[in-house]
Formats: structure tokens, C-alpha cells, sequence
């Protein structure tokens, strides 16, 4: 089993994949929150285990780590513009993969989309409908994905 990463540092590689990729792509805090739940939604439908371990909520406009949205909320709907130097990622190989297949499937979608997206998936209306806290459980993004896995990422399980 692999290490448990902190969030923030998969904000971070997030943010590193951005800034070297070529399309020129922006990411928001509202898109960097729905880009950490699809990160962790793959590697527990792919490994078993969370990428990381703070809580996932729902919020109105999709889920939402509390702790990285305070940190970027500077931003407001706007691009952030950061620069992570490549020693700060203290990711293992097999989650920066992951991270990686979020990116490549969903950098491109806006953050509009992705929060239609997440309004229309079980965990986030689960938790915003029923739920008192409105944390999204583990055990519920669990079995969402694994029954929404995309099929390029099957490969990434063995």
C-alpha cells in the first residue's frame, strides 16, 4: 500500500501539470476542488486506498477540500498563477500517474462543466441531500467509481 499524500500536495502537482502543459490551460479554485475529487475518486477505484486524507464536502457548487480551498480562495474565479518547483512534489510515482490521468481527461473541461458533473454523481448528492455534515464519504466515492471508472484507467490498476 502506498503512502497517504496530503492534499495540498496534489493541489500543488495539479498546479505543476498546468503550468507544463502546452494547451495553456487555467484552473481555478472551483476547478482545482472538482480536479481533487476526481483524483480521489480514481486512486481509491484503482487502489483501494485515498490519495489523501482530509475530507471531501459538499458545497453548493460540488465537492470541496475546505483546507485547499482556503489556500487558494485569494484567486477568487480566476486562473491561479503559482509556480510549484518540481523539488516540492513529494508524491510516489504511482499517484502522480493518477493525478496525471485526471489531468489529461479533465484539464481541458471547465469548471463549469465539472461541477455539472459532480452535481449529477451519487456521492456529492448523496452528501448534499442527506447528509447532516455534508462530508462526502470515502465509502460512497468508492462505490461510485468503481462502477464509473473510465476504461483508459483500467490499464493503470495492474
Amino acid at each position: 500500500m502506498s503512502g497517504i499524500a496530503k492534499a495540498i500536495d496534489v493541489a500543488n502537482f495539479l498546479l505543476f501539470l498546468k503550468e507544463h502543459d502546452p494547451r495553456g490551460l487555467e484552473i481555478s479554485n472551483l476547478k482545482l476542488q472538482k480536479l481533487l475529487y476526481y483524483s480521489q475518486g480514481y486512486n481509491l477505484a484503482l487502489k483501494g486506498n485515498p490519495l489523501f486524507d482530509e475530507p471531501i464536502e459538499a458545497w453548493k457548487y460540488g465537492p470541496v477540500v475546505r483546507e485547499v480551498y482556503h489556500k487558494f480562495k485569494i484567486y477568487g474565479d480566476l486562473d491561479i498563477k503559482c509556480t510549484v518547483d518540481w523539488p516540492e512534489i513529494t508524491l510516489e510515482e504511482e499517484q502522480m500517474k493518477i493525478i496525471g490521468q485526471v489531468w489529461s481527461r479533465l484539464g481541458e473541461i471547465s469548471a463549469g462543466t465539472l461541477v455539472d458533473m459532480t452535481h449529477s454523481e451519487t456521492p456529492w448528492l448523496n452528501a448534499w441531500y442527506f447528509s447532516q455534515d455534508k462530508e462526502i464519504s470515502r465509502e460512497s466515492i468508492l462505490k461510485y467509481f468503481k462502477k464509473n471508472l473510465p476504461q483508459e484507467l483500467l490499464a493503470l490498476s495492474r
